[in-house]
């Protein structure tokens, strides 16, 4: 273990005495991530039913997204409804530069599981779909909360404007395909924008990782571990997201949809008939975001061509066969 590491955990140490914790050391540091500055820690304490291991993660210039991932994890410890979606947040020092998470144990990838086409892909998106439904109906109507939190800590990097990044993108990868197929779409465009730019009663704090990597999956179901991209969207952008990483497994596709509402309507935060006006938008979005960044094929074909089964979104019909 390094000096900077060894008196990093030190600091950490002081600062969590300082906060009341009784805790003796943190020891036995293993790097996680390929960014740096997040290990899993072994803590000793006195006090019973303190956990035997932690999630320390660092926050400063390096690491400036980190700060809305400590907002992110804080706000869904901190709020009813939602304890459980992720790991529970215990302490944080702006000072000592650092943010301090439960340990969830080593866990596996959940698109591993939701890739298995037979029945543990459907259970797996089950799972997820309730663990999604509870992240947006516990976050429904609560972005001013979520707001003042955030206002509280330094901002991250500097983002441009997620929508005209979108366009942009996805305009480039239309005019790849066919010179004037973005142009033909201008209409289907900015329908998209315009559900995303105001997303009305689907405004709900969200998961960002638009790959959906960043989930947990042991035992106790789906967490979801990392907010660095989290903020106030479009809440069925998720679901579109798990959908393409059903790739063409129908049935967990169809599950996942299917559960989804389930669990919202039980939560009580169905959103009504707009739903599926809405997430054949969220589709539309997020394959051509996908294939902003270059990928063709059948994960990309399959949201697009389920999208074009909205009338208003009939013209991505021509993209489908380009692909």
């Amino acid at each position: 273990m390094s000096w900077a590491v060894r008196d990093f955990l030190k600091a950490v140490a002081d600062s969590l005495g300082s906060q009341g914790y009784r805790v003796d050391s943190l020891a036995d540091p293993r790097p996680l991530g390929e960014h740096g500055g997040v290990w899993r820690c072994t803590l000793s304490s006195p006090e019973q039913g303190m956990p035997l291991s932690v999630i320390i993660k660092q926050i400063g210039p390096s690491w400036p997204w980190r700060f809305q991932d400590w907002a992110c994890q804080y706000f869904l410890s901190d709020l009813p409804g939602t304890q459980g979606l992720g790991p529970e947040f215990f302490a944080a020092d702006l000072e000592a530069g650092y943010y301090l998470l439960e340990d969830l144990g080593l866990g596996t990838d959940l698109g591993l599981a939701v890739a298995q086409t037979d029945s543990r892909g459907t259970l797996a998106v089950g799972l997820l779909a309730c663990a999604l439904a509870g992240l947006h109906a516990g976050t429904f109507g609560r972005e001013r909360i979520f707001g003042m939190l955030r206002a509280q800590l330094p901002p991250g990097e500097e983002a441009p404007d997620e929508q005209t990044v979108w366009e942009r993108s996805a305009r480039q990868a239309l005019g790849g395909l066919d010179p004037g197929l973005a142009e033909g779409l201008e209409g289907v465009l900015g329908i998209l924008r315009a559900e995303m730019e105001s997303p009305g009663e689907f405004l709900c704090l969200t998961h960002g990782d638009w790959y959906a990597r960043s989930a947990w999956y042991g035992d106790s179901g789906p967490r979801l571990l990392d907010f660095r991209a989290g903020a106030y969207r479009h809440a069925l952008l998720d679901l579109a997201a798990w959908e393409w990483r059903c790739g063409v497994h129908d049935a967990a596709a169809g599950r996942l949809v299917q559960e989804y509402l389930g669990e919202l309507s039980r939560l009580g935060a169905d959103r009504g008939g707009r739903f599926e006006e809405a997430l054949a938008r969220a589709r539309a979005w997020m394959g051509l975001w996908h294939l902003g960044r270059g990928e063709r094929g059948p994960l990309v074909r399959r949201l697009l061509e389920r999208a074009a089964g909205r009338p208003e979104l009939g013209g991505l019909a021509e993209v489908v066969p380009l692909l």
